[in-house]
């Protein structure tokens, strides 16, 4: 990771593997910037606060085995956003907390790829819940909660993320799988445990190997025009949802399987739906409606952030690793 401050102190633990510095020109609260980088799995009460002041955005790149962690983005002052990037391989964020809402930077403003065909990187314990602005999202641009760029070659793991009023897609996954594309890569995209509320599209995936688990789909307002989809498997490739709720109305499609925008690239595959639940106008959409497999989803989905186990509920509650801080 890289940073245009200047140097200053650190606390001493004793997990430390190396120190980086995350750019841009907010104040960190206890480290003055300087963020550490740590080896394990993350679990701590203590976590850095990086507050950005008004009319700014928050910089942060990754590159190979960089990890961010322990970290929360304070955007209470208004006009302030933030642009996480990652773009390597063998990287990790976890135990990140956005705390307030987006309306500042990029319409992608966390976007991440893993560079390797043979690599693994991983997205766990992040809350974004708070959201983007209404007035950001209708005026300006609407925003995406996670993308991966097209040329992601590796594995992404994403799990344990809440995301919520990040009206284009909470989680955009499919561009990796993107045939127009010459630049990609098809890497895979693997979403566990995670929740997802208010996105034209909340969870999209397209790759082989792709998968949603234990996840939760919930629209109740979308921006977005047509008919929104709570789960999409974009190019139709027999992505699998296992366990996957989807919570809409009448009004709104559970799975698409294949995209009706880019309908001659899409392949003649099966959604795949093992133990899943949805409320919704439309089981299967997208351009190959007729096409899924498995079981009938029943009829009680989950639609609560409190119903997927180890989302965090707050921003604190993810950058300190702790699961339940109310």
């Amino acid at each position: 990771m890289k940073d245009t401050q200047s140097q200053s102190e650190t606390r001493d633990d004793n997990r430390l593997t190396r120190r980086t510095f995350v750019s841009g020109s907010a104040a960190a609260v206890g480290s003055l910037g300087l963020l550490n980088v740590f080896s394990g799995t993350g679990s701590a009460d203590e976590y850095e606060t990086i507050t950005v002041p008004s009319g700014e955005v928050h910089q942060i790149s990754l590159g190979d085995g960089d990890v961010l962690e322990n970290v929360l983005i304070d955007l209470s002052a208004p006009n302030t956003g933030y642009n996480i990037s990652a773009n390597g391989t063998g990287w990790a964020i976890r135990n990140l907390g956005i705390r307030g809402e987006f309306d500042n930077g990029e319409h992608t403003p966390f976007h991440v790829r893993d560079t390797s065909p043979d690599g693994e990187s991983v997205i766990e314990n992040v809350y974004l819940g708070d959201g983007a602005t209404d007035d950001h999202q209708r005026n300006v641009h609407q925003v995406t909660g996670i993308y991966a760029h097209a040329d992601h070659a590796g594995d992404l793991l994403i799990d344990n993320v809440h995301v919520n009023e990040f009206r284009d897609n909470a989680i955009y996954g499919s561009d990796p799988g993107h045939p127009h594309f010459d630049y990609s890569e098809y890497g895979t995209v693997r979403i566990e445990n995670s929740f997802a509320r208010n996105g034209g599209f909340n969870f999209r995936i397209s790759t082989e190997g792709s998968y949603c688990d234990n996840c939760v789909s919930v629209i109740t307002e979308p921006y977005n025009t047509g008919e929104p989809r709570l789960f999409y498997d974009y190019f139709s490739r027999g992505v699998e949802f296992r366990d996957c709720d989807a919570a809409g109305s009448s009004d709104y499609i559970g799975w698409g399987n294949g995209s009706t925008s880019w309908p001659e690239y899409t392949e003649d595959s099966e959604v795949a739906l093992e133990g899943c639940n949805a409320n919704v106008g439309q089981l299967v959409g997208g351009e190959h409606p007729e096409q899924w497999t498995g079981e009938k989803p029943g009829s009680d989905p989950r639609d609560s952030p409190e119903d997927v186990d180890g989302v965090p509920l707050s921003a604190e509650a993810a950058a300190s690793g702790v699961d339940r801080i109310e």
